[in-house]
């Protein structure tokens, strides 16, 4: 078996919402659980597929036929590099020809038209994604199911005010009308609008409901109830730092535009010192990000990625002491700035202590399951608009510190080493299938058809 022929791990599969979308309204296209990643992707993990499935009907064209022979060899290899975006890139061109083609029926673009979805979110286009979505709406007869999708894969995105107002936008009949609350309270949960978010679960009947909707409204409640403490605390922190108003501020120049930047000294402030420090000698200036975890974070900050480096292995030249765990951390949050850390080897799931170099990431969602082992020394006070646009090889032009306070701003150096091995942070699997899968329903992906036009993946 070769590089590009191994399979992904289960924790990189997810059943994508343009395929259940896809499978509710035709029965025809794929709605295998696929893997929908990038070269700097983390996926959540779910439930293995059902091992039953009929084969699927044959495609409608050349171009159906190539995405899921592509579809498939995504599932397999689980990234997505510079060769096989290229292919995507072609394939969503001729994919939009064909949604457009005057021969074209609505009852086939109802086919075509998730594939489109499907490879605008490979691709990190959520305009593409939304255009999709709009098509398929207006002309499907079960707009209930393309809704949900729709603020499904937004909510994916991390774009939850978006979510918010698709599934506030319709009122949803009997079938999907609990799952559409179960879908907008986490839309609210990533507003942090936690009052309401809690309204929305309080808000579904109890008698009737499928075990995997009591399960995600148990899971909604405790994680509203375990993070409000947290956030009111925040709230408070935010309050008195705007009052202050005396925190030291970068910015940061990238591809897109402008990010300012408030370094939390008060909270932070070995962590604050070691990152002015790091600006102010030009560690980051020219750097390449070299990871988007879709609706979660962007990766920045390593040295290494001006020479060509993939990244994820420069540590700046130091380690530096954590801080996430003071009585009085900032919370981990959207916008919020965290150092990336080192594995520890005995809990895989958790980094190892003290392990955080120049590396950064930039949330952009919530991450209650970060709180205590990753700091929080920073939050995006103006551009996080930028941010969200910011792709894989975008680069940080130059960073400048643009006020400080009156002191030396040094790292406290724990280890001086230049490399290491971090770990992108864990992504909390916060995005159950909006319904389960039925016996005998799903049908499977498709094994890789060599000739396909096109398609020609190369290795990471």
């Amino acid at each position: 078996m070769t590089t590009d022929e191994r399979p992904t791990s289960s924790r990189h599969r997810r059943t994508p919402a343009a395929f259940a979308a896809a499978l509710a309204l035709t029965g025809a296209l794929a709605a295998s659980a696929l893997t929908c990643a990038t070269a700097a992707q983390t996926l959540r993990p779910v439930a293995p597929p059902t091992p039953v499935a009929p084969a699927l009907p044959p495609a409608l064209s050349q171009t159906e036929q190539r995405f899921r022979d592509l579809a498939a060899y995504i599932r397999q290899r689980g990234t997505i590099d510079a060769g096989l975006r290229a292919d995507i890139v072609r394939l969503a061109a001729d994919l939009d020809a064909a949604i457009a083609a005057s021969d074209t029926t609505d009852a086939q673009r109802m086919r075509l038209l998730p594939a489109r979805a499907q490879t605008a979110v490979w691709l990190l286009d959520p305009a593409a994604i939304d255009a999709a979505f709009e098509r398929l709406l207006a002309i499907s007869p079960a707009g209930d199911a393309v809704a949900l999708a729709w603020a499904n894969e937004c909510i994916l995105d991390g774009r939850f005010e978006r979510a918010a107002a698709i599934l506030r936008g319709r009122a949803f009949g009997k079938e999907k009308a609990i799952d559409a609350r179960l879908a907008l309270s986490r839309a609210l949960f990533g507003m942090l609008l936690l009052d309401e978010a809690q309204a929305e679960l309080d808000a579904v009947p109890r008698e009737g409901l499928a075990a995997q909707q009591a399960a995600a409204i148990g899971r909604g409640t405790r994680r509203i109830r375990e993070y409000r403490p947290r956030w009111d605390l925040e709230q408070v922190a935010i309050a008195r730092d705007l009052d202050a108003d005396d925190n030291p501020i970068v910015e940061l120049v990238t591809t897109k535009g402008p990010v300012t930047i408030e370094l939390f000294e008060n909270d932070a402030p070995e962590t604050v010192g070691h990152f002015v420090e790091h600006v102010e000698s030009g560690t980051y200036d020219g750097t390449a990000l070299h990871g988007i975890l879709r609706g979660f974070g962007v990766l920045a900050g390593d040295p290494a990625t001006r020479d060509g480096a993939a990244g994820g292995r420069s540590t700046g030249g130091w380690l530096v002491r954590d801080e996430g765990d003071l009585p009085a951390h900032r919370a981990t949050v959207t916008g919020r700035l965290i150092l990336v850390k080192q594995p520890d080897d005995s809990q895989r799931a958790r980094p190892r202590v003290n392990s955080a170099g120049c590396q950064f990431m930039i949330l952009l969602s919530p991450a209650p399951q970060l709180d205590g082992d990753y700091t929080a020394f920073g939050r995006v006070v103006d551009g996080m608009d930028i941010v969200a646009r910011l792709r894989e090889g975008d680069q940080i032009l130059g960073a400048e510190v643009v006020r400080k306070r009156d002191h030396p701003y040094r790292a406290n150096r724990l280890a001086e080493v230049a490399e290491g091995t971090f770990n992108r942070p864990l992504a909390i699997d916060a995005i159950p299938p909006a319904a389960p899968a039925q016996p005998g329903t799903q049908p499977p992906v498709p094994a890789l058809n060599p000739n396909a036009p096109s398609l020609s993946p190369t290795r990471n």
